[in-house]
């Protein structure tokens, strides 16, 4: 989901000089993210995303995508049961400068259902991002993040190429097997491979 930082603009003074306009980035931690929410300065309908920092603005969710999410989340919650938590466009914890919001994370069982605090990336057993608009963000951005921080397995819904990619088994910020499917394939997660699902119906966004 792609988006863009938020920048401040600051002036720098110098005595050899006169003062002079320059733009700076000012990077937050999650508990600033967290209090600039509760606080309403990031109005409660915006759609953000902290990342090493930065604070990013995502784009809205179109049908396409909206119809991709719902698909994958009704088949994971139906199938997978009590065996996991299904989170839908919720908050991901990845460390102390960046939480994402994936489309889907299939999580660990919580006793608590993760009520009382942020899952994190130690939580994720398979991380979905839905890619209309943001393929080359995801890809570029948010998979070495995914990678660096452990999680066994993304996929991404490249929704305008109709395929999905699969990146398995971390390694510093990659992952060592990329598999591309498309119509007429079968995926499952690694972590449920009970748990098969049709990939024309995902990336075709068909329930």
């Amino acid at each position: 989901m792609e988006g863009h930082p938020i920048v401040i603009a600051t002036q720098t003074p110098t005595t050899e000089r006169p003062i002079k306009r320059q733009m700076r980035r000012w990077r937050f931690d999650v508990s600033d993210y967290v209090r600039l929410h509760e606080s309403g300065i990031i109005p409660e309908e915006a759609r953000t995303e902290l990342v090493q920092g930065e604070i990013r603005i995502m784009a809205p969710i179109g049908p396409e995508h909206g119809s991709s999410v719902n698909t994958l989340s009704h088949h994971f919650v139906r199938h997978i049961g009590p065996r996991a938590f299904v989170s839908s466009q919720s908050s991901l914890r990845l460390d102390d400068r960046t939480m994402l919001q994936p489309d889907i994370a299939i999580l660990r069982p919580e006793p608590n259902d993760y009520y009382d605090r942020y899952p994190e990336a130690a939580d994720a057993l398979l991380v979905v991002e839905v890619a209309f608009s943001s393929l080359r963000y995801d890809r570029g951005r948010k998979v070495p993040l995914y990678a660096r921080h452990g999680i066994p397995e993304v996929w991404i819904v490249a929704i305008n190429e109709r395929r999905l990619e699969v990146y398995r088994a971390p390694a510093g910020d990659s992952y060592a097997s990329v598999v591309v499917l498309t119509e007429g394939d079968g995926v499952a997660p690694l972590a449920r491979p009970d748990v098969v699902l049709d990939v024309g119906a995902i990336v075709r966004a068909r329930g």
